[in-house]
């Protein structure tokens, strides 16, 4: 064979590509070997270095080729991604009807306490001390028990019986200054104060507004839909949902914005829900609620989800607190802080099927959802928490009290106290918790006990405190005045 050679290949005289020094046919071009024309070897070496150069090429080329095909792949998903879910995405719509009038809201102070959480944003707290240790300036037994918390403005309370009677009370002397049979009993959610109108929302599906002075008849708008929330009212619109007292899967809860002037529906959301048993809390800007395993939070004037926290579907949020731009949420086992302005990040909408790829081993874990902390540290079948300005306090029903910073969620200060029979409120002396037979405060700074008021056995199950009077509902129907 009439060809160059060297010490371990040879270069091809067709294609100059190396071949083996001993090959009979090049393994690139097929050509005989034995057949062409012998090169110098000087050539063959410089033919072999070239071959080399334009592998070398070859290969980078190839690499850039793949490089380019995978992010044309990478962007066709990301247009299928934005193609399929920019319609869920939560945008915004201006063009959703504005309330009549943006006055009307809850407006919480020292001399009442108008709606169940003291406040739209269910922070728990008064400016008004408690008076442990007066005397009872009356007492009311209705023989029908007390159905929802107590509520009050400046000169009346209103309650609601389980016989389905709704009664205003004078503040001052206990009597009735009117009273009205509801077609059920609120059992679930108690009346709101919102100016001089008192809101209900009833179990056949009707939000009311009446006339707090008398009780008289103003709007009432059926929904359709039973088992409500207590309604909340800010700048002109009421915002309550309704669920089942039942699972069903195929039941959607509908969140509403009523307006507050006349009861027209302004929006609705239909949550994946059919437990309406935590109040929804609001600010300038937002409604937040707790949806079956979520905290889900809406823009209050166009209803638009802007975002959502998942928690277990075995330990589902149970109160909500919402306070200088973060919102509390509490399940049974953690309680979670979020940034109110955070907003849906696009990979939520695919959060399951990740999560499910990621478990196989076939893509990474999913980035954690976005929160201020979490904390798993938290009290066996506690009350909602009571929010400070520097401290959540949240206290459980075998009386376990525990206060958290809001700024990281780390424990401050723990006490055992005994079981408590009701929800903990913050007033201007302390901490207020209930106890049976006792009414108790506590020093907010370290859970120190600072007062005890005995009160009968069994009889205690919520209070609330306003500068005219603690008033403290217990079992059967009982109601007394402490001044």
């Amino acid at each position: 064979m009439s060809v160059a050679r060297s010490p371990e290949l040879t270069a091809c005289p067709a294609c100059y590509r190396p071949v083996r020094r001993d090959g009979a046919r090049c393994g690139h071009c097929f050509a005989d070997l034995r057949k062409l024309q012998e090169l110098a070897p000087e050539d063959a070496k410089n033919r072999l270095r070239a071959g080399r150069v334009r592998a070398e090429e070859s290969t980078r080329s190839d690499r850039s080729r793949r490089r380019l095909i995978r992010a044309a792949q990478h962007l066709v998903m990301l247009l299928l991604v934005v193609g399929l879910f920019y319609p869920q995405m939560p945008w915004v719509d201006s063009n959703l009807p504005a309330p009549l009038s943006r006055s009307a809201g809850v407006q919480p102070g020292s001399g009442s306490w108008p709606i169940a959480g003291g406040d739209v944003g269910g922070s728990r707290v008064t400016a008004a001390a408690v008076a442990l240790g007066a005397e009872t300036a009356w007492a009311r037994d209705f023989t029908s028990g007390i159905a929802v918390p107590v509520v009050a403005s400046e000169s009346l309370l209103f309650v609601a019986l389980d016989d389905g009677r709704l009664l205003a009370i004078a503040a001052a002397d206990g009597r009735d200054v009117w009273s009205r049979q509801l077609p059920f009993a609120l059992r679930w959610a108690a009346p709101t104060i919102a100016g001089d109108r008192l809101y209900i929302a009833t179990r056949d599906g009707h939000v009311q507004a009446l006339e707090a002075a008398t009780g008289e008849l103003i709007w009432d708008t059926s929904l359709g839909v039973a088992y409500p929330s207590v309604p909340v009212v800010a700048d002109g619109v009421v915002y309550t949902y309704y669920g089942l007292d039942r699972p069903d899967r195929s039941y959607r809860a509908p969140l509403f914005g009523l307006d507050a002037e006349d009861g027209s529906v302004l929006w609705r959301q239909d949550l994946d829900t059919v437990y309406p048993l935590v109040t929804p809390v609001v600010d300038e800007r937002y409604v937040a609620v707790a949806a079956a395993d979520r905290l889900r939070i809406f823009d209050r004037i166009s209803g638009a989800e802007t975002y959502w926290y998942p928690f277990s579907v075995r330990a589902m949020p149970n109160s909500l607190a919402l306070a200088d731009g973060a919102i509390y949420a509490m399940s049974s086992r953690r309680l979670v802080a979020v940034d109110i302005d955070t907003r849906t990040p696009w990979h939520y909408s695919i959060r399951g099927a990740w999560l499910q790829i990621w478990a196989w081993g076939l893509a990474p874990r999913p980035p954690a959802p976005q929160t201020l902390w979490v904390t798993g540290d938290v009290p066996r079948e506690a009350y909602a928490p009571v929010v400070l300005p520097d401290q959540l306090i949240v206290g459980g029903l075998d009386g376990d009290v525990r206060a958290y910073s809001r700024d990281s969620g780390a424990t401050l200060w723990s006490r055992e106290v005994g079981p408590l029979s009701g929800q903990p409120l913050q007033t201007a002396g302390g901490l207020l918790i209930l106890q049976d037979g006792a009414l108790v405060l506590l020093d907010s700074s370290d859970g120190s006990e600072l007062a005890r008021h005995e009160y009968p056995a069994g009889g205690v199950l919520s209070a609330i405190v306003t500068d005219h009077g603690t008033y403290v509902a217990g079992a059967g129907g009982a109601l007394s005045a402490l001044r």
